[in-house]
């Protein structure tokens, strides 16, 4: 945080199916803030930073599968 970004890193993650990507949610006051949307590499690997806010102040961390809207907005 005292970069001002936050270092998403995962392994294992299958491809996102066509016209899919993965987001990441933060949990902040029992709400759900999303965070980024991305899609690992080939070998399932994500490492890219993100903005500290929400993800610092967040009490919990998820990841969903979601389709791609038009133009590329959730």
């Amino acid at each position: 945080a005292d970069q001002g970004y936050n270092l998403l890193r995962l392994k294992g993650l299958p491809p996102a199916p066509p016209q899919h990507v993965y987001r990441l949610w933060a949990e902040v006051d029992g709400r759900q803030v999303g965070c980024v949307q991305f899609v690992p590499d080939n070998d399932g690997v994500v490492a890219m930073p993100i903005p500290s806010e929400p993800s610092s102040h967040a009490s919990r961390l998820s990841i969903s599968l979601e389709p791609l809207r038009p133009g590329g907005d959730q």
